[in-house]
Formats: structure tokens, C-alpha cells, sequence
């Protein structure tokens, strides 16, 4: 079964409308909704009247497209075949995606020109076109669908994955099937949708997405790319959102079971397992960030001063697990060094402390790897939700300041900068933003270096002397003019 990336184009009030697609045994093509944005905006009872999960056959004035591929890699020309508009259908977990659990996201790049517009119905919409002059129908589609379906059901995707998008940026032919390399950030809901770090832009929805270690990578894809243009309450963010295929695949087939079973044989990484029984979720008043478990037994918790407020209780999410944590310090607010202490009135059994025994004592220089983890991007009523982790290097490093090009966002703050074998490394702190224009640099990000904070942290984890934390700032008055210099919050 040949599964591979292609570009489709189609003419829309005199404009060429690209975007990237998957094409299946060079016979049907599948692809997500935005090259046809408009027309679908102007129907907008079209997408009223598709129902979930079932596929809709698409009956109305025919829509021509042309399908553009390569024989192989190498090549200068393209195969151009015709298409038309085969079928429709509604994602079910799209839709409750932005329907219901994401609210203060948008996949419209329309709303950082100031538009209202309403992407979170058309976001769920897939459309299937059909090579010209080829016999289809739905019992054929069905047919072809769960071939494709026992080909790629056994290669899962999971948190901290490498993986490999192939697709066209812009849906330009210059940029045919690019490639990106990223990670598995974060599991949006329970199977089949996920962020990742790996780059993408408009014209890229509708690329596939493979496992880099799969020997099988380019015969049978894990993913397709819904959305490369995200916006978190106004903010643009680098996040590109994927949607596993078999999820896909299922609204058509009604093979829930099979998915199921699949899942429950998923191992969990090593690095995985370690992140998230290490870090929980803050709430604190209308902050909240991340924090790190440096002692299970005394329920003891490093992260940073501006997520607790002094004057709120501090509330301590794990999974499905709460509890209230105390202040035992917070460094002064016209401090240089963003960090805080907290106990906890109770831990929990599966929490995998990050003591000084996994502070990483060596050197660090510059192109090391390094992993983000934090709880990103939530709302004061979607938590607690899942812990997002990216990869990057460190773009630059002194003995008080680690700067990484790992994504981070709002949420992230008190979170962790990890070596590639999951030893703490530095405090995320903030990520560079210019005030005077308001934009957030996501990939630009500093962290406190946990050496900095090594010999205070230990000496009180063992008297328990909050003290020793108190002293802290007298005694690094020279490395703290390296952060006076920046003013940024996560």
C-alpha cells in the first residue's frame, strides 16, 4: 500500500489555494479543510449539518483539484494528476478538542490581524478528494481505509518520541516535502492528538508525520498535521499540533477496539517516566507554573518566586492527586534569582524525587541537548492536565544563567532544563519578550543553574533550616548582574 506526501492546488476567485496532502495508493487523497477555508466559511451549514465521526459524501457542484507529486526525490518535474471532491468528514476528537477543552486556543493566524473569526468547527473537517477518471465510492474508501489502518495501527506515537514531518511550508512547489525533525511534546487527550516542537507553516496541514527511528518511515506515517499556526489567548506559539492517523482512520472504520488494545501494549520511555513523577502543577491565586520534587519524604519543592504569592494558599496538583503547599522561601521581588521553596503537607508514593543526586555536576557548553518540561499553556479551568516537554540545545551559558532553545510558554515557569539522560540541569526562569512591541520569543528561554543552587538547596533539605536559603542572595551578588539585565516572566 503506497501512503506519501503530495501538494494539492485549486483555484478559488481567481486565486491558487495550495496545501499539503496525503495520498493514498495514488487513488484517494486525504487533507485537512484549510484550502478550501473560505468556500466553507461562505457555507457555513455545510459544516452545521456534518456529523461526527461518519463520512459525507460530497455531492454538490463539483471542486477541481490538481495533485502534484514525484516519482522520486531527485526529480525536477512533478506528476500532475486531477482530483475532485469525494467526501467530508468530522473529526470527534477535533471537535471536542476546541470545542470543549481548549477554549483559549485558536488555530486562525486571522487573529493576530485583529479578526474575529471562528476557526474551532472548520478546524475538525477533513476533506477526501478522488483522483479523476478512477471508480470510487464508500464501500471502496472503507475497503482502502482499513488496509491502511492495520498498516499503521501498530506504530503509536507517545510523549517524547522523535519524529519527522514531511510536508510544503506555504504550499509552495519550491519547498516540496520538506522535512522537520521534532519531539512528541504533549498528549492532548487520551489517543490520537498531540503537540510537537518540529517546525511547521501555513501550507504544511495535511503533511504526514513519521516515527524517525522507523525503519518503515516512509511507507506508513504515525500522523497528519492539522495546524501550524496556533495562538494561545492572542500569542502566537511554536507548537505544531498532529492528529495520530489512526484516530482519523477510526471515524471512518468504527475500529475503537483495536485502538484500544494498542494503546494498553505502549511502553513508556524511560525520560518520560521520570519527568512526570518529578514535576507537578502550582496554582497559586491567578498564577500558576510548575514545580520540582527535590524530597519526597519531607514533601520539599523547588520553583520559582513569581508563580506563589505570599498571600494566597498554594495548591499542589500530580495526575489526578491535590494537596496545599507552605512557603518555607521566596526570594525578594527585586531579587536577580527567580526561586522559591515549598513543602507540601502530604506527597504521594509514585513521586521519583530529583535530590541532589540527580543534579547534574558536570560541564555544559554550548550545542549540548537538553529537554524543557513544564505544564504549559492551561487555563485557570483545564488543569490538571498533562506535562508538555520539548528539545533544544543551549544557544548560550555562564555560571549563573543557562539560555536553551527548547519551546516554553506560560505554565512553564519553576519547570525543569534536563540533560538528555534526565539529569536536572537549571530552573526555568523566563523567555525573552520585547515590551515595546509585545512579542514573545518562545525558543529564547533562561534558567537558573541548579550548581547556583546546589549548596543552599542540600544544606537545607538536610537541617531543614530555612536560613541557609535566606543568605543565599549575599553570597552571589556578582552573578546576579548577569539577570539584572533581563525583565520576563513565564
Amino acid at each position: 500500500m503506497d501512503v506519501e506526501a503530495v501538494l494539492i492546488e485549486t483555484k478559488y476567485k481567481h486565486t491558487i489555494k495550495s496545501s499539503s496532502a496525503t495520498l493514498i495508493n495514488q487513488k484517494y487523497i486525504f487533507t485537512t479543510c484549510h484550502i478550501l477555508l473560505e468556500l466553507l466559511q461562505k457555507n457555513i451549514e455545510l459544516l452545521h449539518q456534518l456529523p461526527e465521526g461518519q463520512l459525507c459524501l460530497y455531492t454538490n457542484e463539483p471542486i477541481i483539484f490538481h495533485v502534484l507529486w514525484k516519482n522520486n526525490s531527485n526529480s525536477d518535474t512533478f506528476v500532475v494528476k486531477r482530483a475532485r471532491l469525494f467526501a467530508l468528514f468530522k473529526s470527534r476528537i477535533l471537535s471536542q478538542f476546541y470545542n470543549n477543552d481548549f477554549r483559549d486556543w485558536s488555530a486562525n493566524p486571522e487573529v493576530s490581524r485583529g479578526k474575529n473569526v471562528n476557526l474551532s468547527e472548520a478546524i475538525s473537517v477533513f476533506l477526501i478528494l478522488v483522483i479523476e477518471d478512477v471508480k470510487a465510492s464508500a464501500v471502496n474508501l472503507e475497503e482502502v481505509v482499513s488496509r491502511l489502518f492495520k498498516k499503521v495501527s501498530s506504530l503509536r506515537v507517545a510523549k517524547c518520541d522523535q519524529i519527522v514531518s514531511v510536508s510544503t511550508p506555504f504550499g509552495s512547489r519550491e519547498f516540496f516535502n520538506s522535512i522537520s525533525e521534532g519531539i512528541v511534546s504533549a498528549s492532548l487527550m487520551e489517543s490520537g492528538l498531540f503537540l510537537s516542537d518540529c517546525s511547521s507553516a501555513p501550507g504544511c496541514e495535511g503533511g504526514l508525520v513519521y516515527l524517525s527511528n522507523c525503519s518503515q518511515r516512509q511507507k506508513f506515517p504515525v500522523g497528519i498535521i492539522i495546524s501550524s499556526f496556533n495562538w494561545w489567548r492572542k500569542d502566537w506559539v511554536g507548537f505544531t499540533l498532529i492528529v495520530d492517523i489512526s484516530s482519523l482512520l477510526v471515524d471512518i472504520i468504527q475500529a475503537n477496539k483495536a485502538i484500544k488494545t494498542i494503546i494498553q501494549n505502549r511502553e513508556v520511555p524511560k525520560v518520560l517516566d521520570l519527568f512526570e513523577n518529578s514535576l507537578v502543577q502550582i496554582k497559586c491565586g491567578s498564577n500558576w507554573g510548575t514545580g520540582i520534587v527535590l524530597c519526597k519524604k519531607k514533601g520539599i519543592i523547588i520553583t520559582n518566586s513569581h508563580v506563589v504569592i505570599s498571600e494566597f494558599k498554594i495548591y499542589i496538583f500530580w495526575k489526578s492527586h491535590q494537596t496545599i503547599g507552605h512557603l518555607v522561601y521566596k526570594s525578594p521581588k527585586n531579587s536577580a534569582f527567580d526561586w522559591a521553596v515549598i513543602r507540601v503537607q502530604s506527597s504521594f508514593d509514585n513521586w521519583f524525587p530529583l535530590n541532589s543526586a540527580k543534579f547534574y555536576i558536570g560541564t555544559y557548553s554550548k550545542g549540548d541537548q537538553v529537554y524543557a518540561a513544564g505544564y504549559s499553556l492551561l487555563s485557570n479551568n483545564t488543569f490538571p492536565k498533562e506535562l508538555t516537554i520539548t528539545k533544544g540545545i543551549i544557544n548560550a551559558c555562564n555560571t549563573s544563567m543557562i539560555q536553551t532553545s527548547c519551546s516554553v510558554y506560560p505554565g512553564f515557569s519553576g519547570g525543569g532544563i534536563f540533560t538528555s539522560n534526565g539529569m536536572l540541569l537549571g530552573l526555568t526562569v523566563c523567555n525573552i519578550k520585547l515590551i515595546d512591541i509585545g512579542e514573545t520569543y518562545s525558543k529564547f528561554n533562561m534558567a537558573l543553574p541548579i550548581n547556583l543552587l546546589r549548596e543552599p538547596l542540600c544544606e537545607y533539605l538536610k537541617t531543614e533550616d530555612s536560613n541557609v536559603l535566606l543568605r543565599f542572595a549575599e553570597n552571589f551578588q556578582a552573578e546576579s548582574r548577569n539577570w539584572n539585565i533581563l525583565n520576563g516572566k513565564l
